[in-house]
């Protein structure tokens, strides 16, 4: 088994092509609170604690969290300003120090596990010389961060400019057999890995409807979004 599909097995979840293409949306976009990065580092730790209770023990390779200079130093490659989602979430923790292909226990985003710092150039790095080298996405990808990866697969936060898809600046971006809308922010993933994780059949699901459900909870409409763009 390809270590991708373990993961899906762990998360129960098929990749977001395998969904069925959204329609063109009539919904207006769901409100969104304003960003807090307390809250953010806050449903973090419960995330963290839901996969301890599942005997995923995450927490001893979580790596310290880094300062905003620090953050901004060590990421200089990157051509953008990396937003405030980015800097709570690694003043929170520094991702693990191994690839999730290789940790013992990845702290999953879905099916990609948390990326510390010093993976995240080369994680960018191969994103650019994949998905990048395609004209229409260069300019995009060109300022998304890797924050989460496994096995071929990212997870981006838009720097610049919001995914077509997405009526949301930072919407998290799913960058695999597509690059495609995944979350309509950093808290709403982090609010719906919360919601599959602490269901009662994680981490050996099967029922697609209840990820489903969960996923639609957090992000409203967000089936009737996904896919509408080709690249």
């Amino acid at each position: 088994m390809k270590r991708r599909d373990i993961a899906r097995a762990l998360t129960g979840a098929a990749t977001l092509l395998a969904l069925p293409p959204g329609k063109p949306s009539s919904l207006p976009p769901a409100t969104l609170p304003p960003f807090s990065a307390l809250r953010l580092r806050s449903r973090l730790d419960v995330l963290r604690l839901a996969f301890e209770a599942k005997k995923q023990h995450v927490s001893p390779a979580l790596q310290a969290g880094l300062s905003e200079t620090e953050l901004r130093n060590r990421c200089s490659w990157f051509p953008s300003r990396l937003p405030d989602e980015l800097v709570a979430l690694y003043g929170w923790h520094d991702g693990q120090p191994l690839p999730a292909g290789e940790e013992r226990y990845p702290f999953w985003f879905r099916d990609c596990g948390f990326t510390c710092i010093r993976h995240a150039e080369k994680e960018y790095e191969s994103i650019m010389r994949t998905y990048g080298a395609k004209p229409p996405l260069q300019e995009f990808l060109k300022h998304s961060f890797p924050f989460a990866a496994f096995d071929g697969g990212w997870l981006v936060l838009p720097c610049k400019q919001r995914h077509p898809d997405s009526p949301y600046e930072h919407a998290v971006v799913s960058v695999m057999q597509g690059v495609d809308l995944s979350f309509y922010s950093m808290e709403s993933m982090v609010e719906t890995c919360i919601g599959w994780v602490t269901d009662p059949g994680y981490p050996n699901w099967a029922n697609k409807a209840l990820e489903n459900e969960i996923w639609e909870k957090n992000n409203p409409g967000i089936f009737q979004r996904q896919n509408r763009t080709r690249w």
